[in-house]
């Protein structure tokens, strides 16, 4: 995501997330890090296809973390309630050599998660 990007952009990105889930893992073994970043069994992964808004200092503004703030408890009811999650690792699209650096994802691997059969939008 740019950083000039509008948070009306970025809403319709995290309402996608809401409707979607992780599959064929417990949900109990899923921790949501922030709205678009969860942890399974100690490895982070990054969400294919969002791009939540920041929590923290990495916010531009009160509004950003609010938002982030939102976006994760979302995220994190849906993984609680969720009766499948599907989590699919998929290749990194960053610049190749940059692969686990925090120059892509903060060097977290890449997945694509469904959660009751519900595919996110993108």
């Amino acid at each position: 995501m740019t950083r000039t990007r509008s948070i009306a952009q970025i809403l319709p990105v995290v309402a996608a997330l809401l409707v979607c889930a992780v599959a064929h893992s417990d949900p109990t073994d899923i921790y949501v890090i922030e709205g678009d970043t969860i942890a399974v069994h100690g490895k982070t992964i990054r969400l294919v296809g969002f791009d939540a808004p920041e929590l923290g200092s990495h916010a531009h503004c009160g509004i950003e973390r609010m938002l982030a703030a939102r976006a994760t408890s979302r995220l994190r009811q849906i993984m609680r309630t969720a009766d499948d999650i599907d989590l699919q690792m998929v290749d990194c699209s960053c610049r190749p050599g940059t692969e686990g650096t925090r120059w892509c994802n903060n060097g977290c691997a890449c997945g694509h998660v469904t959660v009751d059969r519900h595919e996110p939008a993108q």
